[in-house]
């Protein structure tokens, strides 16, 4: 009896949970930088962990870089080209240095190439987008930063607000990832600041999506407790109708 109203309760849930939303996009990569004082950059979704370069350093759950030298550099290219994809990174970026400073970056510049990062005192989103309108925001706090390119579209969010929108772009091969440095080396493009999360995603993930902790959403909670309560329902009209059956005073 229990297993079959825990059933119906699940499939309440589900049935609950059908066209609430979209599928979410998938996370094939994340990085929280957990293991402080080591000397890689764990991926807790995949298993492309990074190498800390220079004077790159992870403590108290944040990856530091000082602008001289440090990068995290991986044996694989991380952001796949080949469908829709979304990169969210969490960062505070107290100054831009040398003019161009990439957060992370990956490809080829006859790609073209792939970056967040800073051109002068503007955003640079990839090659195409190099020298976008967007201001590059210098100061102590930990921003949001969400790039989607899919469906069409090419879009560039802070905080949840949307500052740049443009065409899909198509990307070629070239070089692994890197985070805090240009792909290719050489051009000393090393960014300063910290970060505390990197996600990359196949396919085109929103604002929720991405800054969503590994806890269940408060969605999925209320999308729980919803197919619990149905099962309770059931549970109290199936009592109720035996008890009107049943020849008095006979009782349950």
């Amino acid at each position: 009896m229990f297993t079959r109203i825990l059933t119906a309760a699940l499939g309440g849930a589900l049935l609950l949970g059908v066209g609430s939303s979209a599928q979410a996009a998938l996370l094939v990569h994340a990085y929280e930088f957990a293991n402080a004082g080591g000397a890689t950059a764990q991926d807790l979704v995949g298993s492309a962990n990074g190498t800390l370069t220079g004077n790159a350093a992870i403590a108290g759950g944040v990856l530091n870089l000082d602008g001289s030298g440090d990068s995290v550099t991986f044996g694989s290219q991380l952001i796949p080209f080949g469908s829709d994809f979304s990169v969210f990174v969490r960062t505070t970026i107290p100054q831009p240095v040398n003019g161009i400073s990439e957060i992370i970056a990956q490809g080829s510049s006859g790609g073209p190439g792939f970056y967040i990062g800073n051109y002068g005192n503007v955003y640079r989103l990839t090659d195409t987008y190099y020298a976008t309108s967007v201001p590059f925001h210098v100061d102590d706090a930990f921003h949001n930063l969400l790039l989607t390119n899919g469906g069409g579209a090419f879009k560039f969010s802070i905080d949840g607000v949307q500052v740049f929108s443009a065409a899909q772009v198509t990307f070629g091969g070239g070089f692994n990832t890197v985070i805090g440095d240009q792909f290719s080396s050489g051009y000393g493009e090393f960014f300063k600041g910290s970060i505390d999360t990197v996600k990359i995603y196949s396919g085109v993930a929103t604002y929720a999506e991405a800054t969503a902790s590994g806890a269940p959403e408060p969605a999925a909670w209320a999308l729980m407790i919803s197919g619990f309560g149905l099962a309770g329902a059931m549970l109290r009209r199936r009592r109720a109708a035996i008890a009107c059956a049943a020849p008095y005073p006979f009782a349950l």
